[in-house]
């Protein structure tokens, strides 16, 4: 689901695409978003809900009242990955959006992203904008609406350095990741 993706992009993004830009330290990173997903982002007439086994129908209909989620995710910065550096667009995991950085400076990247409507989800557009607060420390926000007015979403999140060892966690590869710029 689009907004789904988007709503993943809150966790990856911020960690990677401030990395290059801020001088980021190679190590453990860790970020914790909390995103709204706005209701009416799933449209589905009445009769076709009425035929999807139950479990589908109650994930369907929750998806249209909205939800908020938080999650926290952490993310391995090695040398090599932060020298190969990092393409907005690699991230978003959607063949439909394209993104575009309208602002990339040592303490903020703001990128616009614009996604195409796909089978029942709308066409989405809006901005990522990502704050060095200090050496250590990062912080953004997701805002993404439906051009059909209903659903969208919103998302904050905060990034922090964790240490260089990044213990268990595999380091992130930006090359392996694909998607438009």
């Amino acid at each position: 689901m689009k907004l789904t993706i988007l709503a993943g992009m809150a966790i990856l993004l911020p960690a990677a695409a401030w990395a290059q830009a801020f001088d980021a330290k190679p190590g453990l990173w860790e970020s914790t978003s909390s995103t709204t997903i706005g209701g009416g982002a799933v449209q589905i007439p009445p009769e076709k809900l009425a035929q999807l086994p139950p479990e589908q129908r109650k994930m369907i209909e929750s998806m249209s009242q909205g939800r908020t989620t938080t999650n926290t995710t952490k993310v391995c910065l090695t040398k090599e990955s932060l020298e190969k550096g990092f393409a907005p667009g690699q991230m978003s995991g959607a063949n439909n959006c394209t993104q575009k950085t309208t602002t990339m400076t040592s303490s903020k990247i703001v990128v616009h992203v614009e996604c195409t409507a796909q089978a029942m989800i709308p066409a989405v557009s809006g901005d990522i904008t990502i704050d060095r607060i200090d050496s250590e420390h990062v912080k953004g926000t997701i805002a993404m609406s439906s051009t059909t007015g209903r659903g969208g979403m919103n998302s904050t999140f905060t990034t922090k350095y964790i240490g260089a060892d990044c213990g268990d966690v595999k380091p992130t590869d930006f090359s392996a990741t694909s998607g438009k710029k």
